[in-house]
């Protein structure tokens, strides 16, 4: 039988950076993006929300991620040992890839780790009721996953230490048009990945950084000071400027007016009644809001995502009830035993 092949030239997977999610973490924002711009697509926007509600799993639901290192992790040390030579975008290709949910065809019948790694990452899924809507997509689901599951191969922790979730942009990615290169000393603008305004607010700060070290510099007044870090801000702004013109002119959309009100409220409340299985009416009472109010921004915020309602909440469910089958009854199903 032929081996497996690694995949030659594909793309990586973009990841955020942790300086980067810190930003966003701290601006509290309720904008929906990670930059000034976004494709066409709404890529990164998709990307940004789909995030932001995996961190508010590992926040309301701590198990998820737990399970997922408990039970999905070994089968993923066991495919790195069988497959040595594959890198990590060699990975997410089988991994996330739609061809994943027929394990009869090549690669999965080549490699009995690897189809047993998305059993039991499809099992893991449809545990905590996070099934993607779109069947022709890349899987965000597993792609996230695969991430936190190649750091934690990389990075063993002692059995007594709770896993760390790391965020990952799950599906960003896409093609850019060619930028302006920034000034002599000035690092480069991303409108993709950085808002105008925190670019700029970036700079001066590393300005006055840079003159309070200068030997010389640092004994200016606060004032002149200030004015030195203004006009570099300003040659920062003229460059910002030129860029962000090249994304205008590529059909790039503005994100500065994409909001939603209540984003981490409306997060948890989806966490709660997707994944813990509380009920619509618990969720209510505990907001103090109505519970149509809750069930309006559920549906929202799984549509936004791309996950599919869980199928006792169409059917109406009893208050109270939970639907988590544990995962080894859902990977025998799986494996029709």
């Amino acid at each position: 039988m032929k081996a497996l092949q690694p995949i030659i030239g594909r793309e990586p997977l973009a990841v955020i950076s942790f300086e980067l999610w810190a930003i966003i973490e701290m601006t509290k924002s309720s904008v929906i993006c990670y930059g000034e711009f976004d494709w066409p697509d709404d890529n990164a926007k998709t990307s940004y929300i789909r995030n932001a509600f995996a961190k508010a799993v590992e926040q309301h639901a701590p198990a998820v991620w737990r399970q997922l290192y408990d039970r999905v992790l070994p089968i993923h040390r066991q495919l790195k040992l069988d497959l040595p030579h594959f890198t990590f975008r060699d990975f997410h290709h089988y991994v996330t890839s739609p061809l994943s949910f027929n394990l009869t065809r090549p690669p999965y019948v080549q490699c009995g780790t690897l189809a047993l790694l998305i059993r039991f990452l499809d099992a893991w899924s449809q545990t905590w009721n996070l099934v993607e809507t779109n069947r022709s997509a890349i899987r965000w689901v597993f792609e996230i996953a695969l991430m936190n599951l190649d750091v934690w191969t990389a990075l063993p922790r002692p059995p007594d230490e709770e896993p760390e979730y790391f965020s990952a942009a799950a599906g960003f990615h896409g093609p850019i048009p060619s930028s302006p290169k920034p000034p002599e000393g000035l690092p480069g603008y991303d409108p993709i990945t950085t808002q105008h305004r925190q670019y700029l607010d970036w700079v001066r700060k590393q300005a006055l950084d840079a003159i309070q070290e200068h030997p010389i510099l640092r004994h200016g007044t606060k004032p002149k000071q200030n004015a030195l870090a203004d006009s570099v801000q300003a040659a920062a702004e003229d460059y910002c400027r030129e860029v962000n013109e090249v994304y205008e002119r590529s059909r790039f959309k503005r994100t500065s007016d994409d909001q939603k009100r209540n984003l981490e409220r409306h997060l948890e409340w989806t966490v709660r009644v997707q994944v813990k299985g509380d009920s619509v009416t618990e969720v209510a009472d505990s907001a103090l809001v109505e519970a149509s109010s809750v069930s309006r921004a559920v549906d929202e915020i799984l549509g936004l995502v791309g996950i599919q309602k869980r199928a006792d909440l169409k059917r109406g469910r009893v208050p109270g009830s939970k639907n988590q089958r544990p995962l080894e009854t859902r990977i025998r199903r799986s494996l029709g035993k």
